[in-house]
């Protein structure tokens, strides 16, 4: 419970803002035809551009040259991209809320005991970090309200055929932990005064994670993929006893084995997927298969290759340069982020007109390099995700091979684990690989309790 009401009440006015208002509208989208989304993108933009220009000193360096009221996306291909070192060298310069300076943020996350405002309206959230260098964000009202209805929105349609009243909606969510990590942050705003939802930490133990599960008994579960295979062992031992209508899955790439694990222990349960950024990149699942449809009324996604070019549809690309279309608080203008996307070049099935995504096969900088031989860790877990037992996995590259941190529950098939991982090593043309599994009692999550699955060398 809030000990600061006026906390709880500004909270509240957020939440009711963003779901009698912003969610309704976004929802409403889904069915748009292109030409609306395309106009929705440029007005967008237009005003984004308007909006850095006037207020944002370092971008109006970077956009000098360019008419806001005249721009168009190819336009986009003229500002340079910007980095998370841009960011963080450049924050003071890049922030459009008098008197924000990253010195207060730094101090306001330091000595932080629960989400709160900055600024008047304005929030603080931070990035995992996985790149070595965590990223501070400033949302507007209107932008961080958005930033949830855009994540709400795709399960919205099922919700309402699932149950009689949505507002009564048992809800749990398994995520980052008291911090600035934007899943707690929106999990503390966006939760119903009047039906407020469960908010775990993913730092807790199984135990911890069970009992309150059971009390709550949540229709829509929130949680990162890496805790499934845990979850769905305590289900099978009878310990967890939920029997959730939706599974939302975000933050973390959701395997197809933890999917179909996922859906094989909770079988009436409706899973979604999504891709979202504390940057502001959005994509919600497609209802028809495991690709997404990326938000571009919020976003614009730019594919590229590892130099900068762009990557059409049907190759997959070494990163992405993101615009955020919606927040004006810190405006995100081509900001390179090192997910791996594919565009579909076909109409999706499902007839949506939002550009379709094969899932984002995870992050460059996740690749194992050995010489000039590249591994990426997505094939060699392959060997270790097909025994139940096997709940939580670490994959550490070494010089010649990789070192795997296990933590299990059952018996577990070693011999096979490690020639499955040996064999995967070896297509990629490693003639020797070392492989070495070690069991352990807990492996280290981030600050915001996600599981790295896959550590280079280098780090």
């Amino acid at each position: 419970m809030d000990i600061n009401p006026a906390l709880s009440r500004k909270r509240a006015r957020h939440f009711e803002h963003a779901s009698a208002h912003l969610l309704p509208e976004l929802v409403h989208r889904l069915a748009w035809p292109r030409q609306n989304i395309e106009r929705q993108q440029l007005a967008a933009l237009r005003a984004l551009l308007h909006h850095a220009s006037q207020h944002s000193p370092w971008h109006r360096e970077r956009l000098r040259g360019i008419d806001p009221n005249s721009a168009t996306l190819a336009d986009l291909a003229r500002v340079p991209p910007m980095t998370k070192r841009d960011l963080m060298e450049n924050w003071d310069g890049i922030v459009t809320v008098e008197e924000a300076t990253l010195a207060g943020a730094r101090a306001a996350l330091q000595g932080m005991t629960d989400q709160q405002y900055m600024w008047e309206d304005t929030v603080l959230v931070t990035s995992g970090g996985t790149t070595g260098q965590p990223g501070v964000f400033l949302y507007d009202w209107n932008g961080l309200g958005t930033y949830w209805s855009a994540l709400c929105r795709s399960i919205v349609p099922t919700l309402m055929r699932r149950v009689s009243n949505p507002r009564e909606v048992r809800k749990a969510a398994i995520g980052a932990g008291m911090s600035g990590h934007i899943s707690y942050v929106i999990g503390r705003i966006f939760s119903d005064p009047q039906k407020p939802g469960l908010q775990l930490s993913s730092w807790n133990s199984t135990a911890e994670l069970i009992e309150p599960l059971n009390q709550c008994d949540p229709q829509l579960l929130s949680c990162y993929p890496s805790l499934i295979p845990t979850l769905a062992a305590a289900a099978r031992a009878g310990q967890l006893r939920i029997a959730p209508d939706i599974i939302f899955f975000g933050s973390e790439h959701l395997s197809d084995s933890n999917r179909q694990l996922a859906q094989a222990t909770w079988p009436r349960a409706d899973l979604f997927d999504c891709w979202g950024t504390g940057e502001g990149g959005l994509a919600f699942p497609c209802p028809y298969g495991k690709n997404f449809h990326l938000s571009e009324d919020l976003c614009v996604v730019e594919p590229v290759d590892e130099h900068g070019a762009p990557v059409g549809p049907g190759q997959p690309s070494d990163g992405i340069y993101l615009t955020n279309l919606f927040n004006r608080a810190l405006p995100i203008i081509r900001y390179h982020i090192d997910d791996i996307f594919e565009l579909n070049p076909h109409t999706c099935a499902c007839g949506s007109a939002f550009q379709s995504v094969d899932r984002v096969r995870g992050r460059t900088a996740e690749k194992f390099s050995y010489g000039q031989l590249v591994v990426h860790p997505h094939a060699i877990e392959l060997g270790l995700v097909e025994q139940a037992a096997i709940v939580e996995y670490q994959i550490h590259q070494t010089r010649a091979g990789v070192r795997i941190m296990l933590r299990t529950e059952g018996e577990v098939d070693f011999a096979r684990a490690e020639e499955r991982v040996r064999l995967a090593l070896r297509g990629f043309g490693l003639e020797q690989p070392e492989v070495e599994l070690a069991v352990v009692d807990a492996i280290d999550r981030t600050a915001a309790g996600k599981l790295r699955r896959f550590i280079p060398l280098e780090a």
